[in-house]
This record gives structure tokens, C-alpha cells and sequence, in this order.
């Protein structure tokens, strides 16, 4: 299905007929529904609509694409609905020939696409979209169907998720947990700078740390360099008493 998509691109580009027309004629024959998304997701880039012409087999390509998910498109998982603008999602749900014809049907699976946007914050405008639509079909619901679709509309009318009992109790949990650890940390620090507090004022904790903790340090460390220097004198010593026999057995 790539070349011919590719040819018929070509072919709108540098305005070959031949080449659209065999294109076109392969491309609506072994349609799928997964390259009817692959060629709305394309025709409506930028980068193609700058090459292509308003009325061309183009804009009749496309129609053709979101008529076959109007036809056969409510049967696919929602994850494969996953990048198509929420503008032709909305076009495609919105024709007459949409299946199924049922509102409730509509709205449930209108949420079960809202349900793999919410929370991410690069859908946002695709959220707004899609949430104007289902609140079209829900005005338009009777009584008893808008009750089936109560656990995702907020008291204030907006759609949410739908709220999972043992996740919540989880998170509620969690959320205490956290405090109460915080609140124990809080309480340890206190005590420690209390601690410090009478040490250093009352006890004299600095002259202690000096004589205790840094005065064996830097007694360490003279050490250190002095056993360092004898290795550097005794190095240069060895040097000259090699340079002295070498000078020697050059003379004899």
C-alpha cells in the first residue's frame, strides 16, 4: 500500500494523470481500515496539504478513507484510533453513515478514545474536542442513557475517568503513609538539632570536635607528607650514586 500512496502523492505533486488515476484505483480497492488511518493521518499533514489542491483526488481519497472507518471503524480497540486528529475523529462520528447508529453506542465509545488522552497534557486541545462532541450526543440523550454515562460526568458537568474504588483507597493510603513519615522525619530533626544545640552551648562541642575529630586528621596528614618527602630524598639519593658508578666505569 506504500508505493501506490507514494505514486499518487508524486502524481498530485507534478499533476500526472495517469499516475493518480492507477493509484487511486489500487489504493480505494485494497483499502483496510488501517491504511484508511494511514492516509487521513497523511493527507492531513501540512507537508502534504501544502502540495495538494482543494477538489482534487486528494480531498475524494480522504472522504473515502474516514467513509470506510464510518463503516467499519467502530469495530477496531480503541488504541488503534491512537493519532488520528480529533477533528476527523469528530467528522467520522458525526456522518450520517456512522456505525452504530445508537447515541449511548456513540458516547461509550467516544470515552473509551477519551480514556487513552486524559491526563496527558500534549492532548489537551484533543481532549476539548472530543469532550465538545460528547456533550452534543448527551444533550440529545434521553434520561435513562445519560444515567449509564453518570460515572464519567462530574457535578459540574464536565467528563472525567471513571473513578476505580480500590485505586483510590490506594492512593488515600499512600498519601497518609507519606505524611506520617514526614511528620516522624520532622520530629527526628528537631530532636537532632536540639541535641546539637545543648551540645555546642552547653558542653562546649566545638573545642570537642577540634580535639577529638580534627586534631588526629591533620596529625594523620603531617605524617602523611613527611613519609612522602623521606621517599623523595632517598630517590634522589639512589640517583646520584647511580650517576657516580656510571661516571666511574666511563673513565676506567
Amino acid at each position: 500500500m506504500k508505493i501506490p500512496f507514494e505514486m499518487f502523492i508524486t502524481g498530485s505533486y507534478l499533476g500526472i494523470e495517469s499516475i493518480i488515476s492507477n493509484s487511486y484505483n489500487q489504493l480505494t480497492h485494497e483499502m483496510t481500515n488501517s491504511t484508511a488511518r494511514k492516509m487521513i493521518l497523511s493527507l492531513t499533514d501540512p507537508e502534504y496539504k501544502r502540495h495538494l489542491k482543494y477538489g482534487s483526488a486528494a480531498t475524494s481519497l480522504l472522504e473515502c478513507s474516514k467513509l470506510r472507518l464510518c463503516l467499519f471503524g467502530y469495530k477496531d480497540p480503541a488504541d488503534k484510533w491512537d493519532g488520528l486528529p480529533a477533528v476527523s475523529i469528530v467528522e467520522i462520528m458525526s456522518n450520517e453513515h456512522f456505525e452504530p447508529k445508537s447515541r449511548l453506542k456513540k458516547a461509550q465509545f467516544l470515552i473509551s478514545l477519551l480514556k487513552r488522552r486524559w491526563g496527558k497534557r500534549k492532548s489537551k486541545y484533543e481532549v476539548d474536542c472530543l469532550e465538545l462532541y460528547l456533550d452534543d450526543l448527551y444533550v440529545e440523550m434521553t434520561v435513562a442513557e445519560k444515567q449509564v454515562l453518570s460515572e464519567y460526568r462530574s457535578e459540574d458537568g464536565r467528563w472525567r475517568p471513571k473513578q476505580n474504588f480500590l485505586v483510590t483507597l490506594i492512593t488515600a493510603i499512600l498519601i497518609m503513609f507519606g505524611m506520617l513519615l514526614l511528620t516522624v522525619i520532622t520530629g527526628v530533626l528537631f530532636l537532632l538539632v536540639i541535641v546539637c544545640w545543648v551540645l555546642f552551648v552547653r558542653y562546649h562541642m566545638p573545642f570537642f570536635i577540634v580535639s577529638v575529630v580534627i586534631t588526629p586528621i591533620i596529625r594523620s596528614f603531617k605524617q602523611l607528607m613527611r613519609v612522602l618527602k623521606k621517599k623523595k630524598k632517598l630517590k634522589k639519593k639512589n640517583g646520584k650514586k647511580k650517576s657516580k658508578i656510571v661516571n666511574k666505569k666511563k673513565v676506567v
